[in-house]
């Protein structure tokens, strides 16, 4: 019997969309549904008496826009996968700016992570400060939500680390630059993982890390995972500009799907 999973998110459920109608054979026991908007028009759903919808008119015209209804019965659905909204090592990137762990490759000692500004952080403290922001995102919010209210699977994807081409810009990707030139990518990459998918265990949710294939430098996506991603529209095929750095394609969601394929047990088509 075929298990219908609904895929809920912002604009990187695109890829998982994608993904789905081009390699539907891929997943012979799975039939995927698309849930999601733009922004933050999820944050005003809500679970009551077993449907999930919105008294918000506008989030529910976004959402009917783009994937033809604007509300579901949790029981149509064997599983969901909440991908984007935050749940990304942007999050842990930010923290490792501000504190620093004696086990990163860049410090040497207190002493000199103190001259860099970033004072020293205990295990403990790391790990509070780390689950604290990560209970602020939107995808956990959402997961958690749903894991209240159903006792099927629920599975939280990692939002792609963002393109190399970041260390080119400032603002919002100087973290990305600065940790990279330290040597420091592959350790927050790694805490982001590990981390993340122990808060979720905790939580009874289920964490989906971005394949070690598709990371470079231990920070980043490879290119060839972002090349080609399209827009979450209801019109088919509108890509991304070739200037983004942030979406995937729908290889990379084919890779994402395949590990909650195995997490159910169910078969993967060569």
């Amino acid at each position: 019997m075929t298990k219908r999973l609904c895929v809920l998110g912002n604009s990187h459920m695109a890829a998982f969309a994608t993904a789905a109608e081009r390699d539907a054979a891929r997943w012979p026991g799975m039939a995927l549904d698309m849930f999601g908007a733009h922004g933050d028009a999820l944050s005003r759903f809500e679970v009551q008496d077993g449907r999930f919808l919105s008294e918000d008119a506008e989030a529910r015209a976004r959402l009917a826009h783009l994937v033809g209804r604007d509300a579901f019965a949790l029981s149509d659905y064997d599983g969901f996968v909440v991908t984007g909204l935050h749940v990304s090592v942007f999050t842990f990137v930010r923290m490792f700016r501000e504190l620093s762990s004696v086990d990163m490759p860049s410090v040497k000692g207190a002493s000199n992570a103190l001259e860099d500004g970033r004072p020293l952080a205990s295990g403990a403290m790391l790990r509070a400060y780390g689950a604290e922001r990560l209970m602020r995102t939107g995808g956990i919010k959402l997961a958690l939500m749903l894991r209240a209210a159903t006792e099927v699977p629920v599975f939280v994807a990692s939002q792609p680390r963002p393109s190399g081409r970041v260390r080119e810009r400032g603002g919002t990707y100087l973290g990305f630059s600065q940790l990279a030139a330290r040597g420091d990518g592959g350790f927050v990459s790694d805490w982001f993982d590990r981390e993340t998918e122990a808060f979720c265990a905790s939580r009874r949710l289920k964490f989906i890390p971005q394949p070690a294939e598709t990371v470079e430098e231990g920070l980043f996506t490879s290119e060839s995972f972002l090349r080609g991603s399209v827009r979450l529209a209801k019109r088919k095929g509108l890509a991304h500009d070739d200037d983004d750095v942030l979406h995937a394609n729908a290889d990379f969601a084919r890779l994402m799907v395949d590990q909650v394929a195995v997490s159910m047990n169910l078969p993967i088509a060569a």
